[in-house]
């Protein structure tokens, strides 16, 4: 009988030093985990940018909106949940649809990161690879107070074609806009005074779309200037 309690006593203390020693490591596991899972933020004295980095999608707000006006300081501008999801970019190449940072393939054979999402200053820069294209991610805040662009964002994308044929190669950028507590602000194109609420072609290469907080348009309200070029 002592035995048999001897044995039980040993299994139970072995179970209790297992737990022991589990415990730290599960707590570190488990703040690793929330590490990766944060975003990567980048931010000067008048926005915040947030970049999941898993997929380089984005979200911004600002910090400090109009130096006129204290009602728009931190206020999203582009939506978030917990991560960046729904603002992102699609390319089509050759044909065939590909969003910037998903895998594709057999285990993500086709689709991936060369170069994660990475903060650098004011910019955050990735690279992925994709039907044999490194298209390169940059998310940049302009931080000069003098230039009539401070408070500003640019989203820019380079494509290097790494084969020997020629690609066939478009974009979209979706930009899911919220500005403040108004989610699917409406838009207008700069200079006109009506919304687009459907898909719209723009002849113009560069043009200035115009998002609202107010519905009608009304030039008191919290607007947001998109610039949409195409550089060389």
């Amino acid at each position: 009988m002592k035995a048999v309690q001897a044995r039980i006593w040993k299994k139970m203390a072995l179970i209790m030093m297992t737990i022991v020693l589990c415990l730290p490591i599960g707590g570190e596991l488990a703040l690793a985990i929330d590490a990766e899972i944060q975003p990567l933020t980048v931010a000067n004295d008048f926005m915040d940018v947030s970049v999941n980095k898993q997929t380089g999608r984005f979200s911004v707000m600002t910090k400090m909106g109009s130096p006129l006006k204290t009602s728009d300081d931190n206020k999203p501008l582009l939506f978030r949940d917990k991560l960046p999801e729904t603002s992102f970019t699609t390319f089509r190449i050759n044909g065939k649809d590909f969003i910037y940072g998903n895998g594709y393939g057999f285990l993500g054979t086709n689709g991936y990161f060369t170069f994660s999402p990475e903060n650098k200053g004011l910019s955050n820069q990735s690279v992925w690879h994709i039907e044999g294209l490194d298209i390169i991610q940059t998310l940049t805040l302009v931080d000069d107070q003098t230039n009539p662009n401070a408070g500003n964002i640019k989203v820019s994308y380079k494509v290097k074609n790494t084969t020997k044929q020629d690609q066939n190669v478009g974009s979209r950028i979706l930009l899911d806009t919220m500005l403040g507590p108004q989610d699917a602000s409406p838009i207008s194109l700069s200079g006109g005074n009506t919304y687009i609420r459907n898909e719209t072609k723009i002849e113009r290469v560069t043009s200035v779309l115009l998002e609202s907080d107010r519905q009608p348009f009304e030039s008191k309200g919290d607007v947001i200037r998109l610039h949409a070029g195409l550089g060389k």
